[in-house]
C-alpha cells in the first residue's frame, strides 16, 4: 500500500472525539471509546505522541479513550511495541489486547506486556455448545486473567446463557447483540429523547462494577485473604453469589447455579433472572450481613436456623460500595447445612 493507513485511523479518532464532544453538549456520561489500531500507524509517525495531542487538544479525558491492538501486531516487533503499550499507558489511555484466542495465542505476551484488558475473541462463545472442553478453557482463562489483575471483555454476546455464563465465570464486561446492536449516534439521542435508551453506566461507578464483574463465581478464594488461598480453594464449587444491599433492602445480581439450586430449595425463592428488583429482607441472615459485613466491614461466619431446626452454615465478605449511590456490594456462600438428626453438615 501506499503508507496511509495511518490518516484513516486518525481519521476515525477526529471523529469519535467530535462524537464525545457532543455527548458531553447533550449531557450524557461518557463512557470509554475504542480506536483499533495497525501496525503500519506506528511506522508512518509517532502514533502515541499524535494520538495525546489530538485528545489533549479536544479536551477529552485520556482514559475514554481506549486503545485496542491485536496481538499479531505485536509479534511483528515485539519490543518496539511493548515500548509503545507502556507509553500509552503512563500517559493515562488503557490499552487493550483485541481478539485474543482468535490465532495462536501466546501466554509470554501477557507476561511480558501489561495490558489493562484482555478482549476474548467471539469464537469461544461459538465453541460453548460443542462440548465441556470450550467452557472449561474459557474458565480457567478467566481465572487466570483475575490472577493477573487484568480485566476481560467477550466478545459475540447473543443469548441470555451467554450472559449467565460468562457473568459465573467473571467475565467484567460483555460486548453483543444481545444487549444491542451497532447503532448510528443520532439513534442513541432520539432513543434518550423519547425514553428508549439502554442507558450509559455512571463513571463514578465504573470501578465499583468492574470489581463485582471480576468475581469467579466458581472460585471460593476470592473471600480468603491469600494465607487461606490452599485452604479455601478446595471448595470451589459451593454455593456462591453476589449480592447488593440497599438499606433493608437486596438483591442478588450474580450466583451460581448452586446458589440458585440451594435458594430454590430453602426458601422457594427464583433468582434465576439476570436482573432483579430490590426487595426487603428482615432474617437473622440479613441482619448478619448488615451488622458484620456492610456496617463494620469485616469477614462473618453465621448460622439461619430454620423452622425444621436445619442450620445454613454461611459465610460474607464486603467486596466494594458504590461511590454514587453507596449501595454495597457483599460475596456470601454456603458453607455446609447440618440437618436435624444428622452427625454432621449435609
Amino acid at each position: 500500500g501506499a503508507g496511509l493507513a495511518y490518516k484513516l485511523d486518525l481519521y476515525v479518532l477526529d471523529q469519535v472525539l467530535e462524537k464525545i464532544r457532543l455527548l458531553q453538549r447533550e449531557g450524557l456520561n461518557i463512557v470509554p471509546h475504542s480506536i483499533n489500531l495497525s501496525r503500519s500507524d506506528f511506522d508512518a509517525c509517532d502514533m502515541v505522541e499524535e494520538i495525546r495531542r489530538r485528545v489533549d487538544a479536544a479536551d477529552v479525558p485520556r482514559d475514554r479513550i481506549t486503545i485496542e491492538i491485536t496481538e499479531s501486531m505485536i509479534g511483528s516487533d515485539f519490543d518496539f511495541m511493548k515500548r509503545q503499550v507502556a507509553r500509552f499507558r503512563e500517559l493515562g489511555f488503557p490499552v487493550w489486547m483485541d481478539d485474543f484466542g482468535a490465532g495462536y495465542s501466546s501466554l509470554d505476551v501477557l507476561q511480558s506486556i501489561r495490558f489493562d484488558v484482555i478482549k476474548f475473541d467471539m469464537s469461544f462463545l461459538r465453541k460453548l455448545d460443542e462440548g465441556d472442553s470450550g467452557r472449561i478453557i474459557l474458565t480457567e482463562m478467566m481465572k487466570m486473567a483475575t490472577a493477573l489483575n487484568l480485566g476481560t471483555v467477550c466478545e459475540g454476546v447473543e443469548t441470555e446463557a451467554h450472559v449467565r455464563f460468562l457473568q459465573e465465570i467473571g467475565c467484567s464486561r460483555l460486548q453483543g447483540y444481545y444487549f444491542c446492536r451497532p447503532i448510528p449516534l443520532d439513534q442513541i439521542l432520539e432513543r434518550y429523547r423519547e425514553g428508549r435508551q439502554i442507558g450509559f453506566e455512571d463513571t463514578g461507578a465504573s470501578a465499583y462494577f468492574e470489581t463485582i464483574g471480576r468475581v469467579n463465581l466458581y472460585d471460593l478464594g476470592l473471600l480468603a485473604s491469600p494465607e487461606e488461598q490452599p485452604f479455601l480453594h478446595t471448595f470451589s464449587t459451593l454455593p456462591m453469589a453476589v449480592m447488593e444491599i440497599r438499606e433493608h433492602t437486596a438483591r442478588y445480581v450474580r450466583s451460581n447455579p448452586s446458589y440458585r439450586d440451594f435458594m430454590e430449595q430453602f426458601f422457594q425463592l427464583d433468582i434465576s433472572s439476570v436482573t432483579r428488583e430490590f426487595i426487603p429482607f428482615n432474617t437473622p441472615f440479613m441482619d448478619h450481613i448488615l451488622q458484620h459485613c456492610c456496617r463494620q466491614d469485616t469477614r462473618a461466619f453465621f448460622d439461619e436456623r430454620m423452622a425444621d431446626g436445619t442450620v445454613i452454615h454461611s459465610f460474607g465478605r464486603r467486596i466494594g460500595i458504590n461511590p454514587v449511590n453507596g449501595n454495597i456490594a457483599v460475596a456470601v456462600a454456603v458453607l455446609s447445612v447440618s440437618v436435624p438428626g444428622s452427625r454432621g453438615p449435609a
